[in-house]
């Protein structure tokens, strides 16, 4: 009677196949975060805005953005910050201050 592979052997292939899997694993999963980091959002929402100014959310909906003076974008129902429209309040701030 002829029998697979033995069990020892079996296991051992086993366990290198689940390290390959694993090592893909980590690379897959580390690719997104690297390049999150190098490429920032397009769209921001408003807390992330105001994160980066440095303010409350509350802060910036009743300023910025009911003013006017901060674009926003509605995508459905929720209302985003485009990166350059920080980038763009900023630069009027500064140059309202010089």
């Amino acid at each position: 009677m002829e029998s697979g592979p033995n069990l020892p052997e079996h296991l051992a292939q086993l366990a290198e196949r689940i390290a390959e899997l694993a090592a893909a694993l980590a690379n897959d999963s580390a690719e997104p975060a690297a390049r999150s980091q190098v490429e920032p959002p397009v769209l921001l929402q408003v807390e992330e805005a105001a994160r980066l100014l440095g303010i409350s959310r509350a802060k910036l909906y009743d300023g910025p953005i009911r003013r006017g003076e901060l674009v926003t974008v509605l995508i459905d129902s929720r209302r985003l910050v485009p990166r350059t429209a920080v980038d763009a309040y900023v630069a009027t701030l500064i140059h309202r201050v010089s």
